[in-house]
């Protein structure tokens, strides 16, 4: 007579190798969430970035450039996120001879940097560009 079925071994054994592989795909499925938020929150951050410079160059071009607000956040839209503006006046350029530096008035180094507070520390996207100062006499 023989017996057909499986051993409380067996089954025992199967319901160990199967809780360990479901352990590891749900710790998986956790990690690949939070991937998919960091990514999301930078392309939001780069396109508040770019909104921002955006904003910046209008008021360059219509010569409101003391209108700029270098420091807020986008409202209740994007509750997290926050923006602070650098712009640094007369950029230094170091000419073929490394040993001069020179002083560019016309030239502005514009740094938009976008936080996102959903993370502790906040996570930082930043965004430089250049803008020339067409208000100069010296163009």
């Amino acid at each position: 007579m023989s017996r057909r079925g499986f051993t409380l071994m067996e089954v025992m054994a199967a319901i160990v190798i199967l809780s360990i592989g479901a352990s590891a795909a749900f710790k998986l499925i956790g990690s690949s969430t939070r991937a998919i938020a960091r990514a999301e929150a930078l392309t939001v951050q780069a396109n508040l970035a770019r909104k921002v410079m955006a904003d910046i160059e209008t008021l360059y071009w219509q010569k409101k450039a003391e209108e700029i607000v270098t420091d807020g956040d986008f409202g209740s839209d994007f509750p997290d996120y926050s923006f602070h503006v650098d712009i640094e006046e007369e950029v230094k350029d170091v000419s073929d001879d490394s040993s001069n530096e020179v002083t560019n008035p016309d030239l502005r180094e514009v740094t938009v940097t976008v936080f996102w507070n959903g993370t502790n520390p906040a996570t930082e996207f930043s965004l430089t560009t250049f803008f020339v100062d067409f208000g100069n006499k010296n163009l």
